[in-house]
């Protein structure tokens, strides 16, 4: 599911109906970025940081901040091909084809980033991350890659989410 986005790009807060509590977004610059590999963790050093192909110009960052009770229910990070706006989100860009989610502190309790598909749950350490491709070979999204932010029980839990596109974004003329 994605946050709405009021007219400066910026996520709104929603309400809802079950009562559920959802981590607060704010938008964040782009840092450099991990070296893609198969849905794993990885330590970040500056070692293995690498700047992507593109310089940037494909990155999509957002950096979230969970507190206790918060969470990011299950959802995917591609964007759907039978959402009404896919041709109109993906034209310039492409869809999501990686997805980085580097871990800046880690909490007291829960707040595991869980991909239940793949019957794998990764607890938040600061200074770690996790990367994953959205698409498989042909370019269609994953379904393995449903994920979810478990709820933060104690302490405060922040992340950043970094997304490539398959495209890098092009100057305005």
């Amino acid at each position: 599911m994605e946050p709405q986005m009021d007219s400066e790009h910026k996520p709104v807060p929603s309400a809802r109906r079950d009562g559920a509590r959802r981590a607060q977004l704010c938008s964040a610059a782009p840092p450099t970025l991990l070296a893609p590999s198969p849905p794993s963790r990885s330590p970040l050093s500056s070692r293995e940081a690498a700047s992507t192909p593109a310089g940037g110009a494909c990155a999509e960052p957002l950096q979230v901040h969970y507190q206790p009770g918060q969470e990011y229910r299950p959802h995917f990070d591609w964007l759907s091909p039978t959402d009404a706006r896919f041709a109109e989100r993906t034209r310039d860009t492409g869809n999501r084809l990686l997805s980085f989610f580097i871990f800046l502190s880690g909490c007291d309790a829960g707040g595991c980033t869980a991909f239940p598909r793949l019957k794998q749950r990764f607890p938040p350490e600061a200074g770690s991350g996790l990367v994953w491709y959205n698409l498989d070979r042909d370019g269609a999204p994953d379904e393995r890659t449903l994920h979810a932010g478990e709820p933060v029980e104690r302490g405060e839990k922040w992340g950043l989410n970094i997304w490539l596109r398959e495209r890098p974004r092009r100057p305005p003329t």
